[in-house]
């Protein structure tokens, strides 16, 4: 019996040998590789490059220059306006009539004429104002349709990289356990090994050990999984990254109505939906200026070769003239009446959503606001039970050393000193993650 359990403590430290020079091995080919680092980035760093590089955002700035460019498209009405015009005709026969014994012809085989003319329009009933109007309401639309895509932009990759740091934090700390797992089991083997620490303690060391590397497995696994979303989101060209950055409580403690009152005027929503009021009375204006006349001053300068219907001779005629052109439409069967109607009722029902955008404003920032708090109060809970968890830890090493404990207790407390860590880091990214919810919610961006 004794050769058997000196036969299976020798078979157990070649194994254990083995693997240590399998490990070292490994460790000193991957030192050789030498890989290069990764790039690091900071969190304004990853905003820079997210807010440079996102397509919805730069589609949103096509916008504002569309509508910029429709301005002046508008405005272009209130000068005068002037065309060209030239043509030339050849006919393939000419009429002829018989006067005094003589054929007269009636015009001539090769035609040409040429106009200048001038338009400006005089009074359309204020419809060029409200157009105008109109498009500086809609650049103003788009302009905060674009602060709503980049807040949102914002938000997710404040989001995205406070996920990224709790991801790294996390596989550091199963990377930790594993390590005091593997050490555990590396002083089992040689203890059994001399004598001095039962099978059972040897087997059940590997087994705690085993049990540890499927949690360090997902949590990198979930780590690169990150990466790569994030790295999508800011459309990051590099396929591999760090984050440079603390998993850090920040503390947030402005009151409630003052951040309720910065949302009704620093959301871009509501600034946005404001010009789609603007937009609607602009609207109703312009079909209002359909009832009062279109009033132009025209001017032309006309030349015609040959200058007449009975030619004589060829050369240009040139003539001009001046003169007022004015279109009233006095009845279209109450057609703008009723369209006038229904961009009326529109608006009533936008200044519905705007109420109903205000009140759902203020249950987001409210709702933020009370997730912040709860979230506060989450982290001062988990670091008190950390603190907790490190004086036991520190008495069961103490006791373990002394010889008062066994090293399966030691590790118990450990683990629970490990899980009381996580519950920390978990609670700080949704204490954080809270504030960015919060403060999207309010507009502070």
């Amino acid at each position: 019996m004794r050769s058997a359990i000196n036969s299976k403590k020798t078979l157990h430290s070649s194994v254990y040998a083995t693997c240590f020079l399998l490990l070292t091995c490994g460790l000193t080919a991957a030192d050789d590789a030498a890989p290069a680092q990764p790039p690091v980035y900071t969190l304004e760093e990853c905003l820079a490059i997210g807010l440079q590089r996102a397509e919805p955002l730069q589609n949103a700035y096509r916008d504002e220059q569309i509508a910029t460019k429709r301005i002046g498209e508008i405005r272009a009405q209130i000068f005068p306006q002037l065309s060209v015009s030239a043509g030339y005709t050849r006919l393939d026969s000419v009429d002829t009539v018989e006067f005094g014994g003589q054929s007269i012809e009636m015009g001539s085989e090769d035609n040409l004429s040429a106009e200048i003319s001038l338009r400006q329009l005089i009074y359309a009933g204020g419809a060029v104002r409200a157009g105008l109007r109109a498009a500086r309401d809609y650049r103003e639309l788009t302009t905060h349709q674009t602060a709503r895509i980049r807040a949102g932009l914002i938000r997710d990759i404040r989001s995205g990289f406070v996920d990224l740091l709790l991801l790294e934090s996390v596989t550091a700390v199963h990377e930790k356990n594993v390590s005091q797992l593997r050490d555990l089991a590396a002083q089992t083997e040689q203890r059994f090994a001399q004598d001095q620490a039962s099978e059972f303690d040897t087997l059940n060391a590997r087994v705690r050990l085993a049990n540890a590397l499927p949690g360090l497995i997902q949590a990198s696994n979930n780590w690169s999984v990150a990466r790569s979303a994030f790295a999508n989101l800011i459309n990051l060209d590099e396929p591999d990254f760090a984050v440079a950055g603390e998993l850090a409580y920040e503390p947030y403690q402005e009151a409630l109505e003052p951040l309720l009152a910065r949302a009704l005027t620093m959301r871009p929503e509501i600034m946005a939906i404001e010009q789609r009021l603007a937009l609607q009375d602009g609207a109703i204006r312009n079909e209002q200026g359909a009832y009062y006349p279109n009033i132009q001053l025209t001017a032309g300068y006309r030349g015609q070769d040959p200058p007449g219907t009975i030619a004589t001779e060829s050369d240009w005629d040139w003539r001009g003239s001046v003169g007022i052109q004015a279109q009233w439409d006095w009845f279209d069967g109450g057609a703008r009446h009723y369209r006038i109607r229904q961009q009326r009722i529109e608006r009533e029902k936008t200044v519905a959503d705007r109420a109903a955008l205000r009140r759902n404003i203020m249950q987001q920032a409210r709702q933020a606001w009370l997730s912040v708090q709860h979230a506060a109060e989450t982290v001062a809970a988990s670091r008190d039970t950390v603190a907790l968890a490190d004086r036991s830890l520190a008495i069961a090493e103490t006791r373990y050393e002394s010889g008062l404990t066994t090293r399966l207790e030691y590790t118990e407390v450990s683990l629970a000193r490990m899980e009381a860590e996580l519950n920390r880091l978990q609670a700080i990214r949704d204490h954080r993650q809270a504030v960015n919810a919060l403060r999207h919610a309010i507009g502070d961006y």
